[in-house]
């Protein structure tokens, strides 16, 4: 995962590049809980408007939280369409009926010939 640090300029649009910094997905998906907390070191940009001797790089502490769904809620959920006993198919797309695909696939069928 790639980080920009940028600092807006004086006037109202835009901003430039004052650092990057990078952090492995692997590091992010083997932590504990997949909770990510760590100070990031970021790599001046050289064409940055300060000078590089006069700074140290920057260091942004960066916090990320990856959640999953269980799969036993979303299978509760699909099932609940199965359930409905309209006469809808599911199957289908939600806007149109059994009947509405009969008439289409016969209208079409006409216009065939």
């Amino acid at each position: 995962m790639m980080l920009e640090l940028r600092q807006s300029k004086k006037a109202i649009w835009g901003s430039h590049l004052v650092g990057k910094g990078e952090i492995p997905w692997k590091k992010i998906l083997e932590s504990p809980n997949m909770i990510f907390k760590e100070w990031v070191k970021m790599d001046l940009v050289s064409k940055s408007d300060c000078e590089d001797d006069m700074l140290k790089a920057p260091k942004v502490q960066v916090e990320i939280k990856i959640k999953v769904n269980s799969m036993k809620k979303e299978e509760n959920m699909l099932n609940k369409w199965d359930e409905c006993g309209c006469n809808y198919g599911h199957d289908q797309h939600a806007w149109l009926s059994v009947e509405d695909y009969d008439n289409f696939a016969l209208g079409t069928t006409l216009e065939a010939f």
